[in-house]
């Protein structure tokens, strides 16, 4: 079960990876949520740690902002960005195609 559209989103399009745990021992298989939607869930909360969070994605370039901005417009989410942006001092680069704030 899931709280919203947003996690059922996330949930759909989360990527099977193996995680080696010992190499003696192989890997695990599971399921990753996008870094798109992780920021995305991050920004809804809005606590004070899921900022640092959303800041860590932005700095280690682990977003793709064209896509963010898709689920931001999907979920309501553009006016806490947007908010966000300002709250933080980073541009709003909302065109298509940016990659990095």
């Amino acid at each position: 079960m899931v709280a919203d559209s947003l996690d059922a989103e996330a949930l759909a399009h989360a990527a099977e990876v193996d995680i080696v745990i010992n190499p003696t021992e192989g890997s695990v298989n599971t399921w990753v949520l996008q870094p798109e939607h992780i920021v995305a869930t991050a920004l809804k909360v809005g606590r004070a740690k899921d900022r640092s969070r959303i800041l860590q994605f932005l700095e280690e370039d682990a977003v793709d902002l064209a896509a963010l901005h898709h689920v931001q417009g999907r979920h309501d989410l553009v006016e806490k960005w947007q908010s966000f942006c300002q709250v933080v001092g980073i541009e709003d680069h909302r065109a298509v195609g940016s990659k990095a704030p």
